[in-house]
């Protein structure tokens, strides 16, 4: 059973609702993240998303959009984003993290390294906004075949 499942089997045994917070990956500055990560866990975080910044978030509200122009404007990466998600496994193997974004980014990485890396760093599960149909449901397909199943 993956982590979320296991995660959302025991809210609904329990008779509670998650808590999942938002933070986006670089913000306020990339050497934060995993520590802001690993806080939200210990504080009682169910699930974390992980917001992959992207340059022209539109269908985000004002402040997942200023939180990714800071993340961008401070290195943030496609794989640096990646990669903090494998120091944060290091340190805490139970807390799912769900990525969000869009698929332009993951796009351009490409689609399969971004899939291949995000199997090697340990991101399993991924929620993209506004993919397109034939994009969308393509992505969908690759990372069911390699255990990663998209929220889109």
């Amino acid at each position: 059973m993956s982590r979320i499942a296991a995660t959302f089997s025991a809210l609904k045994r329990d008779k509670r609702t998650a808590l999942i917070p938002y933070i986006c990956a670089g913000d306020p500055f990339p050497e934060a993240t995993t520590d802001v990560m690993l806080a939200l866990a210990a504080a009682g975080a169910d699930v974390i998303e992980l917001g992959m910044p992207f340059s022209d978030p539109m269908a985000d509200g004002p402040a997942i959009q200023a939180a990714g122009v800071r993340a961008l404007k401070s290195g943030q990466t496609m794989k640096k984003t990646l990669q903090l998600v494998r120091e944060f496994r290091a340190k805490d193997q139970d807390t799912p993290i769900v990525l969000m974004g869009y698929l332009n980014p993951i796009y351009v990485y490409p689609t399969e390294k971004f899939l291949d890396d995000a199997v090697e760093f340990n991101a399993r599960r991924n929620m993209l906004g506004y993919t397109g149909r034939y994009r969308g449901r393509r992505m969908s397909v690759m990372g069911s075949g390699m255990g990663i199943p998209s929220c889109a």
